[in-house]
């Protein structure tokens, strides 16, 4: 199976595994409102030898941390791409704020931005970070010089019903709950912060439920998965059940972002089995990013994208003087009108279906 060691490397990946998802490698940054950014930088190493351009911020999905980040942490070295991942409130090291908002992670984003130094990023976004990276990107044009957006979860509010509704399993549970007073949504997160805590295996096992073949089987059999999961997880919930809560509450709220007004080279990768963000969300952004790329892969799903398709994803931002990776051996070539950019989805060049190298 793809993203599975080697036998021979399997000493050497557990030692690094232990390295990328160690929480002693994690660095704070003080807020002007005095709020504490937990942040963790992976791929290249830091400012000194990271050529101009090649700073990227990862935004994790729901529920996660920075730590899933490392699951790029390969691809954005070979890249050269230094990728800053951050903690949203709340979760993991990074303090709450009761008026959390896309904004207001934005602002945070750019803050930590400024102290570091760096002026111009790429973003990155999965899942649920999708939308945080895609407001960074409407908000501060002239900072951003690429996207990349993978399973990206859509809107899904009251206006927005028919795109919640093609959603499946836990997630289109969670924001349903949502839409009514959060006790339901901590309970929900509590119970996973429980399993989490006390009995991660067994939440691995249970957690592909509703969600795409391809992801069960990724999720239940490879050891790395089967390995850091937990550790992911416990670090989110580090600081209970509430912030997870508030992070949901947000994604599923009015976004009050212009997304239209985004104007950065924009890639959208979607997994054609996806169920947990299942395709219609691709759609979504592709009709709203003008000039947007969209690939839609066949035989991925919503965990398997990120994890065995980071080197595609990462190189689709087209970081300077870096060469560009190759898409999957069996993709599909545009057609001619594709090509030209007569083949579009709301002004998106569609790139559909490609396939990968089977596992």
């Amino acid at each position: 199976m793809a993203g599975t060691p080697p036998a021979s490397d399997s000493a050497q990946r557990a030692s690094s595994d232990a390295e990328l998802f160690s929480v002693d490698n994690m660095q704070l940054h003080t807020l002007p409102d005095k709020r504490v950014l937990c942040y963790r930088v992976y791929g290249a190493p830091g400012p000194s030898s990271a050529p101009p351009g090649a700073w990227a911020v990862y935004y994790h999905g729901t529920p996660s941390c920075c730590l899933e980040g490392a699951a790029f942490d390969d691809a954005a070295r070979s890249l050269g791409i230094s990728l800053i991942c951050t903690d949203r409130p709340g979760i993991g090291g990074s303090t709450s704020h009761r008026r959390q908002s896309l904004a207001s992670v934005v602002a945070d984003t750019a803050s930590l931005l400024d102290a570091m130094g760096v002026a111009k990023v790429y973003l990155v976004g999965t899942s649920g970070g999708a939308p945080y990276a895609a407001a960074f990107a409407a908000q501060h044009p002239e900072r951003s010089l690429g996207m990349a957006l993978t399973a990206a979860l859509a809107p899904t509010d009251r206006r927005h019903k028919e795109l919640l509704k093609a959603m499946a399993g836990a997630d289109r549970f969670m924001f349903t709950m949502a839409r009514y007073p959060v006790g339901g949504l901590r309970l929900m997160h509590g119970v996973m912060r429980y399993m989490a805590n006390r009995h991660p295996q067994a939440l691995l096992e249970h957690a592909p439920q509703g969600m795409a073949k391809v992801d069960g089987e990724l999720m239940r059999n490879d050891p790395r998965v089967k390995a850091n999961f937990g550790a992911c997880l416990q670090h989110a919930y580090k600081q209970g059940a509430v912030p997870m809560a508030r992070d949901v509450k947000v994604l599923a709220g009015r976004w009050n972002v212009d997304m239209s007004g985004i104007m950065c080279p924009t890639a959208i990768w979607q997994g054609a089995d996806d169920l947990s963000v299942p395709v219609q969300h691709a759609h979504w952004w592709a009709s709203t990013i003008s000039g947007s790329e969209l690939h839609i892969m066949e035989s991925h799903g919503h965990v398997t994208l990120p994890l065995q398709m980071s080197h595609e994803i990462l190189a689709s931002l087209r970081v300077p003087q870096v060469a560009k990776a190759p898409l999957a051996e069996k993709e599909a070539p545009l057609a001619e009108e594709e090509a030209l950019g007569v083949g579009v989805d709301g002004g998106a060049a569609v790139v559909e279906p490609e396939t990968t190298p089977s596992a």
